[in-house]
């Protein structure tokens, strides 16, 4: 089996997470009938807020990092105390 380095497996669920949370949430729904075409809606969106997405990625890089931290952690602290 390969072994697959931790940093490779945070970076890439930050972003698959990120990605997810953008696309879902990038369709405003109270805009919807004011929106003639939804698929021009979505377009506009994407490229009008690309910050919005860099912001999703660094705010699932923190979060995963405290969780790996956290982790880390908790297996340290229980290899230290059983004997």
């Amino acid at each position: 089996m390969m072994k697959i380095r931790v940093w490779k497996v945070w970076l890439l669920s930050s972003l698959i997470m990120a990605i997810a949370v953008y696309f879902s949430t990038s369709i405003d729904p109270l805009d919807l009938d004011k929106s003639n075409d939804v698929q021009l809606h979505d377009t506009y969106f994407v490229i009008q807020n690309w910050s919005f997405l860099l912001i999703w990625t660094l705010l699932f890089l923190i979060i995963n990092g405290i969780i790996a931290l956290i982790y880390k952690l908790i297996r340290y602290f229980i290899a230290c105390s059983t004997p």
